[in-house]
């Protein structure tokens, strides 16, 4: 619950004066006004009581300033998070409206994950989230550029809930999802009118948990599949397949002399992408001159190249090496937690798809 820490930061300095109990008062207005669709709960008065504690004891930089990191963490967990996960449970119940004996209990679902959607991006949500984090720029350095990103991010899984919403009400109202059944005394099996799947790749339909972003990627031209039309969502990726998609995906044109890494040969089909990246400072290689373009890439690995492509400067973090790159990527709504255990899980083709498709979108 310290997403206070991120969304009232111009609210928590302590007027000369202020007391514990107003401190925790002008939190929670700001909250339930921000917060619409969330509960004012017992754990969440504690937070705020706590933290204005923390912060009347004149706590360290240092101390404030992973507060502020953990804070957007949980932020990106409360709302996007929250909404992606929406948009699963109405896909999954527009499956049950094939059903017949389903189709009314599911519909009612549907409308009622998409009253909760409206909740939390209500009508002015965008704007306040927006004044937020133009005022709290002013206090620390990046969390205006991690609220602009954010509402991004907000608004596009938003907008893909009321498209899936509209279709299955289109649908319910026309009875597609319903049999029809004549009235005759016979009993007469009468087949049930069920949407098709949308296939972009052959292993790929609108049943994948990827199918936006693979979709996104597909026809912006960053990735054409395999040769027998699949895309392999779940397989690992490469070093060089992953600098290949990023790069596409950031230039136009891609023009870079080969023989950067000694073993990176000039003809092969990656070196022109691998001595871009390197000339881009995007990459550095190993110690011992190699690249190594065919081994598979972990998520450590995945968050450095993929945040060097994109973004001019990453802050500094203590920690392992990867440590500024995961948080960064945290910040932004990149870190897949659902998907990711460790930073040392390999990273999928499709959860690079996303990766891109959250960027580019």
């Amino acid at each position: 619950m310290l997403l206070v820490a991120i969304i009232l930061l111009p609210n928590i300095v302590l007027a000369s004066g202020d007391t514990q109990s107003s401190c925790v008062n002008r939190l929670k207005g700001e909250y339930l006004r921000f917060s619409k669709s969330l509960d004012f709960n017992k754990d969440t008065e504690d937070t705020f009581t706590e933290f204005c504690l923390i912060y009347d004891s004149s706590m360290p930089l240092s101390e404030m300033d992973t507060i502020f990191r953990n804070g957007r963490s949980i932020y990106t967990e409360t709302f996007v998070s929250r909404i992606t996960r929406i948009k699963d449970m109405i896909q999954l119940n527009i499956i049950d409206l094939s059903n017949e004996s389903l189709t009314d209990s599911a519909f009612k679902n549907i409308q009622e994950w998409k009253h909760i959607a409206n909740n939390m991006y209500y009508e002015n949500f965008e704007k306040d989230a927006l004044n937020y984090g133009e005022d709290m720029g002013e206090l620390y350095y990046d969390i205006e550029d991690f609220m602009k990103n954010e509402v991004k991010i907000m608004k596009q899984y938003y907008l893909e809930v009321d498209n899936l919403y509209k279709e299955a009400k289109r649908n319910y109202d026309a009875g597609v999802y319903k049999s029809i059944v004549p009235e005759v005394s016979e009993t007469i099996t009468v087949p049930i009118s069920t949407p098709s799947p949308v296939v972009i790749f052959n292993d790929v339909n609108s049943n994948n948990t990827f199918f936006n972003a693979i979709k996104f990627v597909k026809d912006s031209g960053f990735v054409s599949g395999y040769q027998d039309g699949t895309f392999k969502s779940d397989n690992t990726i490469n070093r060089a397949e992953l600098l290949k998609i990023l790069l596409e995906a950031k230039y136009d044109v891609i023009e870079a002399e080969g023989g950067c890494f000694k073993d990176v040969p000039a003809n092969e089909w990656y070196s022109k992408y691998v001595c871009l990246g390197k000339k881009e400072n995007i990459i550095g290689g190993y110690k011992d001159g190699t690249f190594k373009p065919t081994a598979t890439v972990n998520v450590a690995e995945a968050l450095k190249i993929v945040l060097e492509t994109f973004y001019d400067s990453i802050p500094d973090a203590n920690g392992e090496w990867y440590e500024k790159y995961k948080q960064y990527a945290e910040y932004n709504g990149l870190y897949l937690g659902d998907f990711w255990k460790s930073v040392n899980d390999p990273l999928t083709r499709g959860q690079m798809a996303e990766l891109v498709y959250r960027i580019k979108k």
